[in-house]
Order: C-alpha cells, then sequence, then structure tokens
C-alpha cells in the first residue's frame, strides 16, 4: 500500500475519533456544569437540561457542517455538480 493511501487512512481515522470525542465528551462536560450550577443556584433539571440540549445540538450541527463542506469538497468536478454549476453561471467548461 502506498504510502498516500496509508495517510489517508489514519486521517480518516483521526477524523473519526475526533468526532466521536466531540459527540461524547462535550455533552458529558455539559452535563456536569449544568449539574454543578443546578446544585449551587437550588433549580434542580433547569441547567442541566438547557446545557444537555445545548451541547448536543451544537455537536450535530457542528458534524452536519463538516459533512456538508466535505461532501462538496468530494463533489466539486462530479457529473453531478455540472448541471448545477451551469445554472449558476460559473461552469468552467463554458468558456
Amino acid at each position: 500500500m502506498a504510502a498516500r493511501d496509508k495517510r489517508a487512512i489514519y486521517r480518516g481515522f483521526d477524523d473519526g475519533w475526533q468526532q466521536a470525542i466531540e459527540l461524547t465528551i462535550t455533552p458529558v462536560l455539559f452535563v456536569l456544569l449544568g449539574v454543578w450550577l443546578d446544585a449551587r443556584m437550588g433549580t434542580r433539571p433547569l441547567w442541566t437540561i438547557s446545557l444537555v440540549l445545548f451541547a448536543g445540538g451544537a455537536a450535530v450541527a457542528t458534524a452536519y457542517v463538516r459533512f456538508q463542506a466535505r461532501s462538496a469538497k468530494q463533489d466539486a468536478g462530479k457529473p453531478w455538480t455540472r448541471r448545477a454549476q451551469r445554472a449558476a453561471g460559473d461552469d468552467p467548461d463554458a468558456r
């Protein structure tokens, strides 16, 4: 296997681990922060629930934006994107 192929595989593993950690550790940290805030303020589940929803939503939104960017980069110049480029007026083949 070529070194370039190995680098691509390892980069994929790195991206996967990064997303797994972001989707698990971030909400857990926000849960702990919410529990601590609720204990200090006496507002039992209010901060915990709101911070979990915020962290979960932010993690999912981040994963979605990264996925869209990666998909757009991979699809650049493919036949199924040329029609959209022509409609937008930035078709490099039309020149």
